[in-house]
């Protein structure tokens, strides 16, 4: 069979969409791969391989990179609290996409030319609940922070002993 059929699409807005017609992308999403394939195993999904037999130097990557700025190539420093990248799990709830879970990176302190301080969230979405709550937090400190109750609150902080110097006393009680 010689008939030609569209694999992928941009748009005049700049979407680029692979395995569909039609866009489906949420969230500002740019770049969307479809894949739909019933009882096959075959998955919507991006490979990104590296091949390089001459040491351990090169890996694949996968860069959420962020600036404070509108204008493209203006690295305007991003400020503590600010979200520089996030994975976010999602699936169908009968209307549409539904957010399950989350892994966000935080600007955790003052950022500074080639200092970048950050801390990892991640976050599930308890069952009757459309909002993710934290779940672990790994700060810039190298303490991991664990939701132990349904609040959020009181959580149980590996990393410093109970009294040291910057904490608190209270739950910051176990030393990893």
């Amino acid at each position: 069979n010689d008939a030609l059929a569209e694999a992928m699409r941009i748009t005049d807005t700049g979407n680029v969409n692979i395995g569909s017609g039609t866009f489906y992308g949420t969230d500002g999403t740019k770049f969307e791969v479809n894949a739909v394939a019933p009882g096959t195993g075959v998955y919507g999904g991006i490979s990104i391989n590296t091949w390089e037999g001459g040491g351990a130097s090169s890996a694949p990557q996968l860069v959420l990179a962020r600036s404070k700025s509108d204008t493209l190539g203006n690295y305007a420093i991003v400020g503590d609290g600010d979200r520089i990248g996030q994975i976010l799990f999602k699936g169908a709830d009968s209307n549409s996409w539904s957010l399950g879970a989350s892994i966000i990176a935080y600007v955790d302190g003052t950022p500074g030319d080639g200092d970048m301080p950050t801390k990892l969230e991640f976050a599930t979405t308890p069952d009757g609940s459309a909002t993710p709550s934290a779940r672990l937090i790994l700060d810039n400190n190298s303490r991991i922070s664990l939701s132990n109750n349904d609040s959020g609150t009181s959580n149980t902080v590996f990393g410093k002993l109970a009294g040291a110097a910057g904490l608190s006393s209270g739950t910051y009680n176990v030393l990893i």
